[in-house]
């Protein structure tokens, strides 16, 4: 009920909504990510990427148990392309049922014969008789009156009058339908025009530009349509893009020059909600009822904070061990030779004797590098950026280190004393836009016992007002989720916060000069960019108003693993990682995927003067390569520049652009935008895209691809 609910709302609504088409889970999800709030299931596209006609080859049962998975991988509604119903009244009914146990939202049944003909092909056009598919009609809602049902006219394709598809629309409105569907395959949007004029509007209207699709959204608005539908336009997308990979990999025989036209496999991971099934795992692989708790070995209970009393209780395992050893490197590897199974028997003296690992060696052989003199029953689950997601298990002490510690590290950075803070008040806010995070407050021992809560918002009007009651010393997220905060409270008419934090700190994607600005601008605050991963805990973070980034000695030694092969202690490279604080899952000399400049002095203390993360350094249009921080500085300093993202093709460049939240001329940026790509760009093709969303809900920017 909740998504016909969605479904009908969508319909109602005051404005123009569009749906986008859908052809399984994957595509439902990546749509429902770039902000659509409802997905068409095209009966095209499923009977395409299954290479069949679109002539009912598939059947109705195929095509539910395929609306059933893709279904239960949205939170949006579906409104599902039915056909004809795939036959009678009597195939209607059973069709319609199954869709209401699968719970999808919505079913659009056209009024022609079974097997259908394709819109779009010359023949075949022939209409069903208007009494026989008002049956189909009355049986669908007399069946399942909590699906959405919407009756497509097919009267325009078919070469009928204006007049015979307006008595038809209204017969299917008596007859149950909730909306109607008018189809036309002309190249301009004149017949739509010209049967919303005459229509009475007792029921919504929706369309399906596929011929027309550059018809402006206002035209179809002030006419009084609905929805509109973006019904294959992703399938089509899909095929070039495939048919582009495989005619280069043919001719090439390498990836090569490649990689970066084509999504990472994290991506492929993340849509199949492998981080789920980790949480699960993490959940129910070691359930021990509550009350039932084992004490670990150093006598605390195994579980992660749940209460004050749990926090202080990890607080006093961190105190334990602190400080570190004075050859820190040396107790972590007696540690791991002694019970760590890959590291058994390696016999070696100092770091730079392991052999270096990645992600793919923990994603097939975690339990190598798990202690079997476990002190810990703490769970973090990886995000899984550069591979399949990780659960790592933590002893106490790290599990402080890593969740509560960090925050000491970074007020002590900024200069923030702990006296700063008062107990029982919030120190820090973190704001997720992420999906399935739980809301939660902690107490933070090190900062006088004020309290950490991480808030789950829809950044909506609800959000901006949640926040308005929340003032944190410590505003805390991912670039992103600031940004997008700001943008509901711009929204809401909030031009400056009620308050302001004594500091924004910043981690989980990149952080560009132009996000910066905003933040610091809006927030009233300076920033600390942090850098953190599940593996590395927290790694390196910026002083207020400086762009190098401290390396955290206590917490990890870094190297580079240069273009040439080389592993050294300074110079250009991807990160290699130990981290000194973990003993349960241990990262010696791991390969992060983030690139950077490290120096390291006589001391041995450590900072990062660049730090690419996993952006590229260049980007390639045709024959040169541009540094991407030009390109950054270039069109992130545009006035009213939201957000952009360029994404390299070997015939050009795609441009996708975003006006910031509120900004009043969006035309005069789109002037500018393309000045800039004139005058960087001069010898190559770039479309322009402009976008209501580039990053999705929860999602890291990549402003290069």
């Amino acid at each position: 009920m909740e998504k016909l609910r969605a479904l009908q709302g969508l319909f109602d609504s005051a404005d123009l909504v569009f749906l986008m088409g859908a052809h399984d889970a994957v595509s439902a999800k990546i749509a429902q990510d770039a902000g659509f709030p409802g997905v068409w299931v095209s009966g095209l596209g499923l009977s395409a990427i299954n290479g069949l006609r679109d002539s009912n080859e598939l059947s109705w049962t195929q095509v539910m148990e395929r609306i059933e998975m893709l279904s239960d991988r949205i939170a949006v509604p579906a409104l599902v392309d039915m056909d004809t119903g795939y036959g009678d009244f009597n195939n209607v009914r059973l069709a319609v049922r199954r869709l209401q146990r699968i719970g999808a939202g919505g079913a659009c049944i056209e009024d022609k014969l079974f097997p259908k003909a394709n819109s779009f092909l010359a023949a075949g056009q022939v209409l069903a008789e208007p009494g026989e598919f008002c049956g189909r009609l009355k049986a669908a809602k007399d069946t399942a009156a909590d699906v959405f049902l919407v009756a497509r006219c097919e009267a325009l394709v078919a070469g009928q009058s204006l007049s015979e598809a307006i008595d038809r629309c209204g017969l299917y409105a008596e007859s149950g339908a909730d909306a109607v569907l008018i189809h036309s395959k002309k190249t301009v949007p004149d017949e739509i025009l010209a049967f919303m004029a005459e229509w009475d509007g007792r029921v919504p209207v929706a369309v399906v530009p596929t011929k027309y699709s550059d018809v402006e959204p206002a035209v179809l608005e002030q006419a009084g349509v609905s929805v509109a539908i973006w019904a294959n336009q992703s399938l089509r997308a899909a095929i070039i893009a495939m048919q582009r990979l495989c005619g280069d990999l043919a001719e090439r025989k390498t990836m090569r020059g490649l990689e970066s036209g084509i999504a990472d496999l994290s991506r492929v991971f993340e849509l199949a909600n492998n981080a789920e099934l980790d949480r699960a795992k993490a959940q129910y692989s070691r359930y021990v009822p509550p009350g039932r708790e084992p004490l670990a070995a150093n006598g605390s209970l195994s579980r992660a904070a749940e209460s004050v009393e749990d926090v202080i209780r990890l607080r006093r395992a961190w105190s334990a061990v602190q400080p570190l050893a004075e050859d820190a490197e040396a107790n972590l590897l007696d540690h791991a030779g002694a019970t760590v199974p890959f590291y058994q028997g390696v016999g070696a003296q100092k770091l730079s004797e392991l052999p270096i690992v990645d992600r793919r060696a923990y994603e097939y052989g975690i339990a190598d590098f798990t202690s079997r003199a476990p002190t810990g029953e703490n769970h973090l689950n990886s995000s899984g950026t550069t591979g399949n997601p990780l659960t790592i298990a933590v002893d106490d002490a790290s599990w402080y280190a890593v969740n509560y510690h960090f925050f000491t590290q970074i007020s002590e950075l900024a200069g923030l004393p702990p006296d700063g803070f008062a107990a029982g008040e919030l120190a820090v806010l973190f704001v997720s836009n992420k999906p399935g995070r739980d809301t939660f407050v902690r107490p933070l021992p090190a900062l006088n016992y004020g309290l950490y809560a991480r808030l789950q918002l829809d950044l909506s009007a609800k959000a901006a007002h949640t926040f308005t009651r929340l003032p944190a010393q410590i505003l805390y997220g991912k670039a992103t989720y600031l940004l997008d905060l700001r943008a509901a409270l711009l929204a809401q008419g909030i031009t400056s916060p009620p308050w302001s934090p004594r500091l924004v700190l910043v981690s989980g994607e990149p952080l560009h000069t132009d996000d910066r600005a905003r933040l610091t601008d809006y927030y009233g605050a300076p920033v600390v960019d942090a850098l953190a991963s599940t593996e590395g805990g927290l790694i390196a973070a910026t002083r207020p108003g400086e762009n190098d980034y401290q390396v955290f000695a206590a917490n990890v030694r870094l190297e580079v693993l240069t273009d040439d092969g080389a592993v050294r202690d300074a110079g250009v490279g991807e990160l290699v990682l130990t981290n000194l604080i973990y003993r349960d899952t241990v990262f010696l000399r791991y390969r992060t995927g983030d690139r950077a400049e490290l120096e390291t002095d006589a001391g041995g203390a450590q900072r990062l003067v660049r730090l690419w993360g996993r952006e590229p350094r260049t980007l390639r249009f045709g024959t040169r390569r541009l540094d991407t921080r030009e390109l950054t500085e270039r069109f992130g300093s545009l006035p009213g520049m939201g957000d952009f993202q360029i994404v390299s093709r070997l015939d050009g460049a795609l441009l996708r652009w975003m006006p910031d939240a509120g900004w009043p001329e969006p035309e005069a940026l789109r002037r500018s935008l393309r000045a800039a790509v004139d005058e960087l760009l001069a010898d190559q093709e770039v479309e322009f895209e402009l976008c209501s969303r580039i990053t999705p809900p929860g999602g890291k920017k990549r402003r290069f691809r």
